[in-house]
């Protein structure tokens, strides 16, 4: 076990040290930064390939994913769960205090 304990501390501090050589000689310090300054440096042909696979340009982003996911279908059922349940217990606080009657406390 030492031994991968000490391998990968090699292989994480070799990975730190190339990252940070290639930002002092690109003289960058965000991704954005890098990534403009390599669809500067790429061939035309190249940043086609690149354009094709930015994430901010593609129909389908992460959010809409998530959104069509069967995770992202649970989750918005749980909002929607935890504001009608909200909306309930605030009806009810109102009819207590007599701003709301029964009939006015009708929910979907």
């Amino acid at each position: 076990t030492a031994s991968l304990g000490l391998g990968t501390l090699l292989a994480l501090t070799g990975a730190a040290v190339l990252v940070q050589t290639t930002r002092w000689y690109l003289q960058v310090d965000t991704a954005r930064e890098f990534a403009d300054k390599m669809r500067g440096m790429l061939p035309q042909k190249a940043r086609g390939v690149s354009d094709s696979i930015k994430l901010s340009e593609r129909k389908d982003g992460v959010a809409a994913w998530f959104q069509k996911s069967s995770a992202g279908v649970w989750v918005r059922g749980q909002e929607d769960k935890s504001r009608l349940a909200q909306r309930r217990k605030d009806a009810e606080n109102l009819m207590k205090k007599g701003v709301l009657t029964e009939s006015e406390m009708l929910f979907e």
